[in-house]
């Protein structure tokens, strides 16, 4: 009887299917899209200005100098604002992979029961986004002295070198910044790990995983690239809307301007933070699916479910 020593085929990592099963999540659970306007609400938007009037502009700092006490208010509301919007979306972060987590087991989800889930995590993800940045602050700065350096001693060429290099050797750092990022902030929300234990699982699950998750994270940077330029003629439809109408009101009088500001900003508002509610969401679950495969192809006979009031978390190997 001959015996078949030929090694089974190795299993394709399943990168289609995650991304097929991350669309088929958000078309039968449309819930999940609030969880992406609150992502969003702390990303931020870029809109632009409304003309270009250099008068305008002088008219603008002119009330600056003359009303530096209202300025300075107006900053500390708006950075209140920024950050409690960022707040926000941590939550919604956090909300958003504990759904993912229990409707890819067949659990049952809702917008009310993730975002009561995400405001449990709220400390420990701020703590761990604050040492993100300021780690990568401290390696840019770091990187960034010797070019300033240079610059200053009127060393322009050897600043453009060592700006070169130091750019490359920033880029592969940020990158495994960013990813074990990620996978940090699931394993808070799903095993409810402390700041350094989360850091260190996902870590090691990036580390052993380097090669598909570099992989995959191209294919979602591809996704993102794809989606802009989807999106783009809505946003060319809204600049060609609004900017010249604007331009047209400021120049008749103050009031109407103000009025069709009033009416603009929301509309644009809305239709900006529904496009990037639709990427965050797709993006974010397709990462959720993604880290849940790789943790437990990692080590199946070690990974532990742990069920607690109908919700089940995913445990990285002891650290």
């Amino acid at each position: 009887m001959e015996t078949n020593n030929n090694p089974s085929p190795k299993k394709e990592f399943p990168y289609v299917e995650i991304l097929k099963k991350a669309g088929n999540l958000i078309w039968q659970n449309k819930f999940l899209l609030w969880f992406g306007v609150l992502i969003s609400l702390g990303s931020g938007f870029d809109l632009g200005r409304i003309g270009n009037n250099e008068a305008a502009k002088n008219q603008t700092e002119e009330f600056a100098k003359a009303n530096w006490q209202a300025m300075v208010l107006i900053g500390l509301v708006a950075l209140a604002i920024f950050i409690l919007l960022f707040l926000i979306s941590l939550i919604g972060r956090a909300g958003l992979v504990k759904s993912i987590n229990l409707l890819s087991r067949d659990k049952e989800a809702s917008f009310k029961k993730g975002w009561t889930q995400g405001k449990k995590y709220l400390l420990k993800l701020f703590q761990l986004y604050l040492l993100f940045f300021l780690a990568s602050a401290v390696i840019v700065a770091i990187l960034a002295m010797p070019v300033i350096y240079l610059a200053m001693m009127h060393s322009f060429v050897s600043a453009i070198l060592i700006g070169i290099l130091a750019v490359a050797i920033l880029v592969p750092i940020m990158i495994v910044i960013t990813l074990v990022n990620i996978f940090s902030g699931i394993y808070i929300v799903l095993s409810d790990l402390k700041i350094f234990s989360a850091l260190e699982a996902g870590y090691n699950l990036l580390i052993h995983n380097l090669k598909k998750t570099i992989l995959f994270g191209l294919i979602i940077f591809a996704l993102r690239i794809a989606a802009g330029i989807v999106y783009l003629p809505v946003v060319l439809i809204l600049l060609v809307t609004f900017v010249p109408a604007g331009y047209l009101f400021y120049n008749l009088s103050l009031i109407p301007f103000i009025l069709f500001i009033i009416v603009a900003t929301p509309i644009t508002l809305a239709v900006l933070i529904a496009i990037s509610a639709a990427i965050q969401t797709y993006t974010s679950t397709a990462w959720v699916l993604f880290f849940e495969e790789i943790a437990k192809a990692k080590e199946p006979e070690t990974e532990k479910v742990i069920e607690k009031a109908d919700e089940i978390s995913i445990a990285p190997e002891k650290v």
